[in-house]
């Protein structure tokens, strides 16, 4: 964490977080997401920051670039910045084996597969 002014150290509850994603019945693939717990232990348990807030980015701001995260705070655009490891292939392929969903952001990555609909002809055109 990257933090604007004094420097800090936020410290989830591991036990309490592991505890209320099992009781949320997350699979053991997401428990084990760097975004998982960041969003249980640190953005809800130790900044107050509600699920509804995070799944509509009132309270949030992302973006891939870690050099625009930290000029973010150096500005003052943003009070602070954290930054994760990228979700991995794999653990992405272990929460679709489990067929549970990855928290919000955690595929915020490029290439993405294409998805959409697909329109097909109709008999005679």
């Amino acid at each position: 964490m990257l933090p604007g002014g004094e420097g800090f150290l936020l410290v989830g509850d591991a036990v309490a977080a592991a505890d209320r994603m099992r009781r949320e019945r997350m699979s053991a693939a997401v428990r084990g997401l760097d975004l998982a717990i960041l969003h249980s232990a640190i953005l809800e348990d130790r900044l107050g920051i509600d699920p509804a807030s995070i799944a509509t980015d009132d309270a949030l701001a992302y973006t891939r670039s870690e050099a625009d995260a930290i000029r973010a705070v150096a500005s003052g655009d943003a009070k602070a910045a954290i930054l994760v490891r990228p979700t991995r292939l794999e653990q992405l392929a272990a929460v679709a084996s489990a067929g549970d969903v990855m928290p919000q952001k955690s595929t915020y990555f490029y290439p993405k597969l294409l998805t959409g609909l697909v329109f097909y002809p109709l008999e005679g055109e």
